[in-house]
């Protein structure tokens, strides 16, 4: 074999971070790499193939050349066998080897860290824990993809929450909350809510003439802009920020308003809570659950490890929610209200 010398795991660990990520920059990020170095390694497979396996046209909407289709089915198959030896491995001759990295985005910061951490420190079979913050449930997807990360909790989108090569748990429904600084009378913020016609022709306070808009992908973005678009149209986009979090911290300060998802408001300090009103907008943004390869939850304690993180995860968020009420008394619809999935 020719090429037995020649192509390695890293450069078929590069090409696939390439086309999770959809891009050579992409690729790159979600590898922790430059991206001189992804573009390095990629000319060296392709140098060995004799054929480009990305296309560099931007006109071309395809990432991938005809040969680049090939080798990419090529290269799961080989890092997914590889990954199965070493659970395999695990299994036979090492029972505390397995090493968990744990991802998810940055409205998860806060009591979730702690719980996902003593979970698998209970867990003998685990013999490390790491944590992965990405700005997106997107980029959550591409560091499983990667193997970056194999547990997540993110937002799923597929039918009934299955991601295929994954074992999932739907935990609950996210909504989305609208946030008002609480020098905005509580009557005004009703009316708006309400869609009452008179409010067109009301004189606005400052904060509700400017917006905070995230920048980062969310599944929930464009039914954020519609509801702006028709329940208050006079909030134009000012600030703009990379994460929620940052979002909320302007809104405190009394300078715009914006939406937040239930998963941040339950997440947010008390000091940013007094400052802010929350109004539930009867909007589902998205369903978050757990996610782990498949292959994982063939191992029965992985497998419980996953299926107890999830019930905590699930628990500590209906919890809460059912206690954390804003304080202008409104009656946000909390987690604990819905079945369980």
């Amino acid at each position: 074999m020719p090429y037995a010398n020649s192509i390695t795991l890293r450069q078929l660990e590069v090409l696939n971070g390439i086309i999770a990520g959809g891009s050579i920059r992409q690729g790159a990020i979600i590898l922790g790499v430059s991206q001189p170095t992804v573009s390095h390694q990629l000319a060296k497979l392709e140098e060995t193939l004799g054929m480009e396996l990305i296309n560099r046209d931007r006109q071309r909407s395809e990432l991938l050349t005809r040969a680049g289709g090939h080798w990419a089915r090529i290269t799961r198959k080989v890092l997914h066998d590889i990954e199965l030896g070493f659970e395999q491995h695990a299994q036979l001759f090492d029972g505390n080897s397995y090493k968990i990295a744990f991802a998810t985005i940055p409205s998860h910061r806060g009591r979730i860290v702690g719980i996902a951490s003593r979970i698998a420190r209970e867990e003998p079979v685990i013999s490390e824990f790491a944590l992965r913050w990405a700005p997106s449930s997107e980029t959550v997807r591409e560091l499983l993809e990667v193997r970056k990360a194999n547990v997540a909790l993110l937002a799923l989108t597929g039918p009934d929450g299955n991601m295929p090569g994954y074992t999932t748990r739907v935990l609950y429904e996210d909504r989305i909350i609208w946030a008002v600084p609480t020098s905005v009378s509580d009557d005004l913020a009703q009316s708006i809510l309400a869609g009452e016609e008179e409010v067109s022709g009301r004189a606005m306070p400052q904060a509700l003439l400017n917006r905070v808009v995230v920048e980062v992908p969310h599944l929930w973005r464009q039914k954020s802009e519609e509801w702006f678009a028709t329940k208050l149209p006079s909030a134009t986009p000012f600030f703009w920020s990379d994460l929620h979090h940052n979002a909320a911290e302007i809104v405190a300060e009394g300078l715009a308003t914006c939406h937040v998802s239930t998963t941040l408001f339950e997440n947010l300090p008390p000091r940013v809570r007094d400052c802010v009103r929350f109004y539930d907008t009867g909007i589902v943004a998205q369903r978050m659950g757990l996610a782990m390869p498949q292959q994982m939850a063939t191992n029965k304690k992985l497998l419980a490890f996953f299926e107890k993180l999830a019930s905590e995860i699930q628990h500590h968020y209906r919890a809460k929610l059912d206690n954390a009420r804003p304080n202008n008394g409104s009656d946000i619809p909390v987690l604990g209200s819905y079945p369980a999935k």
